[in-house]
């Protein structure tokens, strides 16, 4: 595990590690690794973290991006700080893509900005935040993720899919044995391929405001004591820290 004192030496963006600098730290971790050893990194960025508004209070970022209809100061900075992000992602997948060793990065976000950075989208798209459906609501908690890879795998755009099953589908798309409790998770997707404690969606798309009152409530309340089992009474907890509710 690595923490802030891994990264004195990492360029800041407002008081956070730039995501550059972080990615910098990733490379360096890699080619320090012995060459026989695979290198696993789950890996969580700072630097878009709020506070927007205080920005002029650093000399190493200013929004560089205007939202037109809007007077929002928050939501062009929030954008600004997501150009850097997709940069230097970018640069991060150029470096592996020239390396010769499989990899894959995964590449998820954890939540959306605050509402006082999404409230000026709704307003632009003629909706109030306080007002909402709850398949609306639901998708304030939707956020975007790939799977790259510097080696050839089969090119595919996935609609739905709930953090839960990320570590499982991963695994399998690299051809890696999966254990019994993610072959479950692979079942249990082709069923409801989003499953959250806001709600879920079965695979035609019909939204159910609890997953224990949909059509699936059995095989819902066995993945409930399976995670248990997982989290709490197994000493192994391999990949758990996808499952967040």
């Amino acid at each position: 595990m690595h923490f802030q004192e891994f990264f004195t030496d990492s360029p800041l963006v407002r008081k956070y590690v730039s995501d550059e600098g972080n990615y910098e730290k990733i490379i360096k971790l890699y080619e320090e690794k012995d060459a026989d050893t695979p290198l696993f990194l789950f890996n969580v960025t700072m630097q878009n973290h709020s506070s927007y508004s205080d920005w002029a209070d650093y000399d190493n970022f200013s929004p560089d991006i205007t939202v037109e209809g809007s007077d929002s100061k928050l939501l062009p900075a929030y954008l600004s700080l997501i150009r850097l992000s997709d940069s230097a992602i970018q640069n991060l997948i150029s470096y592996f893509e020239a390396q010769e060793e499989p990899t894959i990065i995964v590449f998820f976000g954890d939540h959306q900005p605050a509402d006082s950075v999404v409230r000026p989208v709704w307003k632009l798209n003629g909706k109030d935040d306080t007002n909402l459906t709850d398949e609306e609501e639901a998708l304030r908690y939707k956020v975007p993720f790939f799977i790259w890879a510097n080696y050839d795998i089969k090119e595919k755009t996935i609609d739905k899919m709930s953090a839960n099953y990320l570590s499982a589908y991963v695994m399998n798309e690299a051809g890696l044995e999966t254990s019994p409790y993610q072959k479950f998770l692979l079942k249990l997707r082709k069923k409801l391929p989003v499953l959250t404690a806001m709600g879920c969606f079965d695979k035609k798309g019909k939204y159910y405001e609890s997953a224990l009152e949909s059509p699936y409530s059995d095989m819902v309340k066995e993945y409930q004591i399976l995670q248990y089992n997982n989290l709490i009474d197994t000493k192994h907890t391999v990949n758990s820290f996808f499952y967040l509710s």
